[in-house]
């Protein structure tokens, strides 16, 4: 017989009222994953575990997934999808089905600061993704959450899958070339304390179809690369894209 979730009435010692089912044990098929900050707000909190359904993952607009990256560290990440109608290439494209990634807590400040006094935030959001490329990336959905790991608990990522081909397959020099050449702007900011940081802007107009697929897949060569920021701020630098 398989274990059924629980509720109780946890209002006098938590608060609001959550949306999320509590469980003291997993049925089939279902996992925890370790909420790591504010992510989802009042409804999973920071330390809590996500209690995840590893066989749901069709979209649905609104719903909270555990989705894992494909590239670098293939980190784990708790969002929310969310579904729109875009123009995301060059007229005369029609609009499409696409998909967005967020922070159910949504944008806000971190509380903390960079060396120069700015305040940092979190929770931009994701995409556009095309369906199945989001689903692709989809662990499973949220269905609940739970005080311990229960003993399935899915780590925050996956490593990388192939680091020393990753490396190799990522050349910087292309990488940055196909960015220019297609409306955007790659750059090294340098701090007041010497550090480099490696930025992208994107274009002012659309890409064609083909353009789009084309920044989409060496995109994700780059992400793939553990080497390939420390790469990109080299060829940047030797190329003059330097911002103080």
């Amino acid at each position: 017989m398989s274990a059924r979730p629980s509720r109780r009435n946890t209002a006098p010692r938590r608060g609001p009222l959550r949306a999320l089912m509590h469980f003291e044990a997993l049925p089939e098929a279902h996992k925890t994953f370790k909420a790591p900050d504010d992510c989802c707000g009042a409804h999973l909190r920071e330390g809590e575990f996500a209690v995840i359904d590893t066989t749901d993952r069709e979209l649905q607009h609104g719903e909270l997934y555990l989705i894992q990256y494909r590239t670098g560290e293939r980190q784990r990440r708790i969002v929310q999808t969310r579904r729109s109608f875009e123009q995301i290439t060059r007229p005369p494209s029609p609009t499409q089905e696409v998909w967005w990634t967020c922070d159910l807590s949504g944008f806000r400040p971190t509380g903390g600061s960079t060396h120069g006094g700015i305040p940092l935030f979190t929770g931009l959001s994701d995409g556009p993704y095309e369906p199945d490329g989001l689903r692709s990336q989809i662990a499973g959905r949220v269905v609940g959450y739970a005080e311990t790991h229960l003993g399935q608990m899915i780590a925050p990522n996956a490593g990388w899958e192939d680091e020393e081909g990753g490396n190799a397959a990522f050349d910087p020099a292309k990488y940055l070339d196909l960015l220019l050449g297609t409306g955007h702007n790659a750059y090294v900011i340098v701090d007041r304390h010497g550090g480099r940081h490696y930025c992208e802007e994107m274009p002012l107009d659309p890409l064609d179809k083909k353009e789009w697929r084309a920044v989409w897949r060496a995109r994700e060569k780059f992400g793939a690369a553990s080497t390939g920021r420390e790469r990109m701020i080299v060829e940047c630098v030797s190329r003059g894209f330097v911002r103080k």
